[in-house]
């Protein structure tokens, strides 16, 4: 009977030895998965982490030449603006100078009137005056009086006939030395 609980008793232990190998190997199996799927997060850790670098540089690039981007841009407007500047000094400048001009033209142009009034009074006080035989003038008021009768033609008016007036001078020659005399007058003393 000992033997046989002897026998037993090993059987058990050598099941109870099997098992806890069996158990071990189980243990290790699970321990070597666990292993692996550590080893394959810190991989993907590894992996997210050169993504994330890559990201944050590609991003960090990007940002930088937007700066150099807006920083040029900056420059360029500066640069437009200081011209602009330029140019409306230089337009400022260009309008004083043909303010200036315009001053002087008009000043030209009253000088001239002037000169030319002063002329028109040289020229009436110097030259005697005229005698015409059909206009009496006065210089001085600037006045011109028909010495001589001008008449129109006569038209017939009755309650039958109802001509127009001709506007026609009875004597065209009286008419066109009235009117010689009157341009005499008026290109040289009114012009």
């Amino acid at each position: 009977r000992r033997l046989a609980v002897a026998v037993r008793s090993a059987d058990q232990a050598t099941h109870d030895r099997e098992t806890a190998e069996r158990e071990r190997r189980m243990r290790e199996a699970d321990l070597q998965m666990a292993l692996a799927k550590v080893e394959e997060a810190e991989i993907d850790r590894d992996n997210r982490e050169k993504q994330f670098v890559q990201e944050r540089d590609g991003i960090a690039n990007r940002a930088e030449a937007q700066i150099r981007s807006a920083q040029q841009r900056a420059e360029d407007a500066e640069r437009a603006a200081e011209v602009a500047r330029q140019g409306l000094a230089r337009a400022a400048e260009v309008e004083k100078l043909a303010e200036r001009a315009r001053e002087a033209e008009i000043e030209a142009v009253r000088r001239a009137e002037n000169a030319e009034r002063e002329l028109k009074v040289m020229v009436r006080k110097e030259s005697p005056p005229v005698q015409f035989e059909h206009i009496a003038f006065n210089a001085e008021i600037g006045r011109a009086v028909l010495l001589s009768e001008l008449e129109y033609v006569k038209t017939q008016w009755s309650k039958n006939n109802h001509a127009a007036p001709t506007a026609e001078f009875e004597d065209q020659q009286l008419a066109s030395a009235i009117l010689a005399e009157l341009a005499s007058i008026y290109t040289s003393h009114l012009c």
